[in-house]
C-alpha cells in the first residue's frame, strides 16, 4: 500500500511527529510512504533519513497556491498513491483539492477541539468538503467537535489515539540530573508537568489559573510548564510554585525532566488540550 502525508510543515509539533512516526512504521512493516510539505520548515527532516520514506518539500507563497498545487497533483499522478492523508486545516484542503478526478481516497484529520475558524476557512471547508472518505481524529472528544464544526457524518470518523516510541523516551529519559532540586529548589514536593505547545488552542489560562490555585491550596505541590513557553506578559502573572521551561522539547531535555517529576505528573492529553479541563 502506497500512502501519502499531506501536512503544512515539518516542525516541532506533535502532528508533524505522528506524521514522521506513522510513515516510518509503514515502511518498516512494507509499504511505501510519501511526505508532501505545504511550507519548507522542515526540522524533523533528519528522523527521515535512511528510512525509506519519501520526502517533498514546496512553499507555498498563499493559502491556495496554484503552482503548489499544481507540483502535489503531478506528484499524485507519478507516484500513484493508494491513499491521501492530510493533516492540519491546510494539508487536509490542499489533499481535497489535488486529488479530484484521480479516484484515490482522501483522509483528513482532527487533532484538537474547542477552536475556532475564519470566514476563508469555513468556505474552502464547504467547498471542499465533497472530496472527504473520512476523518481520523486522535481522540473521541476531537471527533465530536469535528461532526459538529464541520458537519462530518459520524458514519466516517475514525478515532486513532496518537502513538509514540516508548524505548526513544525511556532511554531519553535517563539522567544524573536532578532537574527538580534545579527548578524548584528541593525534592521535597509533588510536581505536576503540562507537557506540550502552551497556545490560545490549548486553553493555557485555565491552565494557568488552575495551577496556580493548586500551590496556593497545597503548599506541597509545584507545577512545570514544559516545552514551549508562555508569552512574558502570560509568565509575568505566575505565583511561587509555578515554574516555564522553555528550552526543553521533546528532543531536547523534556523526557528527563518529566522522569525528575516522578509519579506526579500530568502529560499532555491525547485530544491536544490541557490536564486541567473538567
Amino acid at each position: 500500500m502506497r500512502v501519502l502525508f499531506i501536512i503544512s510543515d515539518l516542525d516541532l509539533g506533535g502532528a508533524q511527529k505522528q506524521v514522521v512516526e506513522i510513515s516510518r512504521q509503514l515502511v518498516r512493516h512494507g509499504h511505501e510512504a510519501a511526505i508532501f510539505t505545504l511550507n519548507n520548515v522542515v526540522p524533523r527532516s533528519p528522523d527521515l533519513e535512511g528510512s525509506g520514506v519519501e520526502l517533498v518539500v514546496e512553499q507555498k507563497r498563499s493559502k491556495l497556491d496554484a503552482r503548489v498545487l499544481g507540483k502535489l497533483r503531478r506528484f499524485i499522478r507519478d507516484w500513484r498513491p493508494d491513499i491521501i492523508h492530510g493533516f492540519l486545516f491546510d494539508g487536509d484542503v490542499y489533499g481535497r483539492i489535488a486529488a479530484i478526478g484521480t479516484g484515490v481516497p482522501v483522509l483528513n484529520s482532527e487533532r484538537s477541539s474547542h477552536y475556532t475558524i475564519s470566514m476563508t476557512q469555513r468556505i474552502a471547508h464547504i467547498a471542499t468538503k465533497p472530496f472527504v472518505h473520512g476523518v481520523v481524529a486522535n481522540s473521541h472528544e476531537g471527533s465530536a467537535f469535528a461532526q459538529k464544526l464541520y458537519g462530518y457524518d459520524p458514519a466516517h470518523m475514525h478515532v486513532v489515539w496518537n502513538g509514540m516510541r516508548v524505548e526513544d523516551f525511556e532511554r531519553q529519559a535517563r539522567s544524573d540530573r536532578e532537574y527538580k532540586r534545579e527548578i524548584f529548589g528541593t525534592d521535597e514536593v509533588k510536581v505536576a508537568c503540562f507537557i506540550g505547545a502552551i497556545k490560545p488552542a490549548k486553553d493555557y489560562h485555565l491552565a494557568v489559573d488552575v495551577a496556580q490555585q493548586l500551590v496556593e491550596r497545597a503548599p506541597g505541590w509545584r507545577v512545570l510548564f514544559l516545552g514551549d513557553s508562555l508569552s512574558a506578559p502570560n509568565a509575568a502573572g505566575y505565583k511561587a510554585g509555578v515554574h516555564s521551561d522553555t528550552s526543553a522539547s521533546p528532543r531536547g531535555r523534556a523526557p528527563a525532566i518529566r522522569a525528575s517529576a516522578g509519579e506526579a505528573a500530568a502529560p499532555r492529553p491525547p485530544r491536544g488540550g490541557n490536564p486541567w479541563r473538567a
